[in-house]
């Protein structure tokens, strides 16, 4: 993102062969790129870089000041949590420069320079502006290569550059070096490049949890309207964003039916829908999500000789129930291996935020169930740290003393814990090793549970002539109300004639013939499988039915 103005051509004819780095548009968050440069050995991408950014500050003194460093800072730590950088990048550097010009600049090695101007033109009352400006240099830098200059002459003199000045580059480039490269380097500049960074620079900011609605405040104020030389015009880049922006809201519906699956027990499908979400938005919510399918699909491998302890994991939604568990069933080995999918599903989710609580507390009871204890605690302390439910880890800490053979302090625990029904399965436990009266905790465990699951299966071994209650085991999940007008097996001419066309038509699962109608007029989203209504959701349950 550089301004197009006179006075910068010297410097951005430098910055087109050193900085600007090809963007694939299918590009995942880090490859392996060759960066391009034939250098001679002993002289890194990074050394380029580093004299590169020494040559900048010549002509554009560096600013140090204690503040904006620190935000910068601040933001930069917060992106990269999301990112990995490729190979022969290290890390990012950004440094602010003086100037009046609006400019900022990729260049080899993890370096970015950032001018005053700039920078003042982001917002001081969020950090989403300079995310974005951040986010949009990371993406050159990360998903591509610097282009090599160094062809026939050019080629040789930087050579006779690198053994006269010892591998000191920078202070020598000088004017003749500056216009030749730039006549050979304009053409490389491409405005698609451009808006391949700007695309994935928008997934860095929003991975990161700023605000992606801030790029058109960006390049409003930033880029000039009308076609430049090496760049999209405002109007086609704010297009382009607005595009890209839609599209995470279509592929958001792959996420939301991730979550309708698994709260309807289908976890085949909730895992093929958060798969096809990852794809576009690899998200910590998707990864902790996978996580907790695999944990589940685990408990269905879990012979009943091999139940210990019970916990509820969490699946991250704002919109649905958040706890569901499911039947159980045998291979204690096919077990084992499906909980070490959770764990690493678990762990790239807090690889991508730190202070995730959900992630922290669903690797606590992970590593609990795999013998881990000692893992457990800490990130059980940490969740805990983050203000994830006291109640949930504590009962997960009693659990962790159970496998560990300390019944009294688990209990001990256990006993100051509203009902629930993990604190009435456990206390089962501990009061089954310690030969004492287990079944009447057994009994309360199964008239509150609200699903079969391998726990009661186990549970109902130990409590005579128990039969499901209420609203327990085999209640079935329907989405059904009849102010609606919609039921399940509808036809789409059905639907269309009760409804109207839909706003939106959303392919969800191409190889499973599923695809989503949306009628937000009507707070609705219908699912079809083939030419049937599969399910669907009412976001507006007044006057529904409880499920």
């Amino acid at each position: 993102m550089k301004s197009s103005k006179s006075r910068f051509l010297q410097i951005n004819s430098i910055a087109i062969f050193l900085s600007v780095l090809i963007v694939s548009p299918n590009g995942v968050l880090s490859q392996n790129y060759d960066t391009g440069l034939d250098l001679p050995p002993g002289f890194t991408e990074y050394d380029l870089g580093e004299n590169t950014v020494a040559y900048f500050e010549e002509m554009m003194p560096r600013v140090e000041d204690e503040d904006v460093e620190m935000r910068i800072e601040e933001v930069l730590g917060r992106m990269m949590q999301g990112i990995s950088l490729r190979d022969g990048v290290d890390e990012i550097v950004v440094h602010l420069v003086e100037s009046d010009e609006i400019g900022a600049w990729a260049l080899p090695g993890g370096f970015v320079l950032i001018t005053t101007a700039f920078y003042n033109l982001c917002s001081t009352d969020t950090d989403d502006e300079l995310a974005v400006v951040l986010g949009h240099e990371i993406a050159h830098i990360n998903e591509g290569h610097v282009n090599n200059p160094l062809e026939g002459r050019l080629q040789e003199n930087f050579k006779g550059y690198v053994e006269e000045l010892g591998l000191e580059l920078g202070y020598d480039f000088n004017d003749e070096y500056s216009d030749e490269s730039a006549e050979r380097m304009v053409n490389m500049i491409t405005k698609q490049k451009e808006l391949d960074a700007d695309k994935q620079g928008i997934l860095y900011t929003t991975l990161a949890g700023y605000d992606p609605r801030a790029s058109f405040s960006v390049i409003d104020k930033a880029v000039e309207s009308g076609e430049g030389v090496h760049h999209p015009s405002k109007e086609v880049r704010l297009a382009k964003l607005e595009d890209r922006l839609g599209t995470f809201i279509d592929d958001a519906e792959k996420f939301h039916a991730g979550v309708m699956y698994y709260l309807r027990g289908n976890l085949d499908f909730a895992e093929k829908s958060f798969k096809g979400f990852l794809q576009s938005f690899p998200s910590r919510e998707v990864y902790n999500n996978l996580g907790v399918i695999y944990y589940q699909k685990a408990l269905k491998k879990l012979p009943l000789e091999h139940v210990t302890t019970m916990k509820s994991l969490k699946i991250d939604t704002q919109t649905m129930a958040d706890k569901i568990v499911l039947r159980g069933g045998d291979g204690y080995k096919k077990y084992k291996r499906l909980l070490k999918k959770a764990l690493k599903r678990f762990k790239s989710a807090i690889d991508r935020d730190s202070e995730y609580a959900i992630g922290m507390f669903n690797l606590a009871c992970v590593c609990d169930d795999l013998g881990e204890y000692g893992q457990a605690r800490i990130y059980l302390k940490k969740a805990e740290q983050l203000g994830f439910d006291k109640n949930m880890c504590q009962n997960t800490l009693a659990s962790i003393l159970i496998n560990e053979g300390k019944w009294e302090e688990s209990k001990a625990i256990l006993t100051t814990l509203p009902s629930s029904p993990e604190v009435n399965f456990n206390l089962g436990v501990i009061a089954k090793n310690e030969n004492g009266d287990f079944s009447g905790h057994f009994e309360s465990f199964l008239n509150s549970s609200g699903s079969q699951s391998v726990f009661t299966d186990f549970a109902s071994q130990y409590v005579k002539g128990w039969t499901p209650s209420g609203t327990g085991a085999g209640t079935a999940f329907s989405y059904d109300c009849e102010k609606s007008k919609i039921s399940v097996g509808m036809s789409r001419e059905e639907v269309s004639e009760t409804l109207g066309d839909p706003r939106k038509e959303i392919t969800i699962l191409s190889y499973e013939d599923i695809y989503l109608w949306s009628y937000p007029e009507q707070s609705m989203k219908i699912y079809f499988m083939g030419e049937n209504v599969e399910s669907f959701i009412t976001s507006d349950v007044s006057g529904c039915p409880e499920v």
